[in-house]
């Protein structure tokens, strides 16, 4: 259905309408940004994909191309690390906000250990999240980018320190 200059006019002026009429409160009207959500989403991407995206980054005249192209991809692949290929090849730099030494609440992060009174009593290690840890290190280009560290209680009382690698966008700086 083709819309006559008419009703085009009165489907603008619908449109002003309906625009003025929506609530605005929320956006903040001090700075007009707009809230952060903080968080993240997953895509599921097919190898094939981003293996054809690569291969037209390479010179068609390469004479080896394919077999380039299946190095890295198949390298890449068998190490978890496709994801920052995948990034590169669409413009994306994820932002790690995160410094050596910060204190972090980590997500999906257990350990065993004695943590609580029943658990030395019966000489048993019990599973438990753990609350906060350390960035130790950080390493971009790593599928898990933090190495954290966090104190686990021993059996006879004294905490050892056990490290373990987790992905930034599973922590939340304290």
């Amino acid at each position: 259905m083709w819309l006559t200059p008419l009703s085009q006019q009165a489907t603008l002026w619908w449109f002003v309408v309906l625009f003025k009429m929506i609530p605005f409160n929320i956006i903040n009207k001090k700075n007009k940004t707009m809230k952060k959500f903080n968080k993240n989403i997953k895509i599921e991407v097919s190898v094939d994909m981003i293996a054809e995206q690569f291969l037209a980054t390479i010179n068609a005249e390469e004479k080896h191309r394919e077999l380039i192209a299946e190095a890295v991809i198949g390298n890449l692949e068998s190490k978890n690390r496709l994801g920052g290929l995948y990034n590169a090849l669409n413009g994306f730099n994820p932002t790690i906000n995160f410094a050596v030494g910060d204190v972090v609440i980590p997500e999906d992060i257990s350990a065993y250990g004695y943590w609580t009174p029943k658990s030395i009593e019966e000489k048993n290690s019990c599973y438990q999240k753990i609350a906060e840890a350390k960035v130790i290190s950080i390493d971009e280009y790593a599928d898990k980018t933090l190495l954290i560290e966090f104190p686990v209680p021993k059996k006879n009382g004294s905490m050892i320190m056990q490290q373990e690698r987790v992905n930034h966008t599973n922590c939340k700086v304290i």
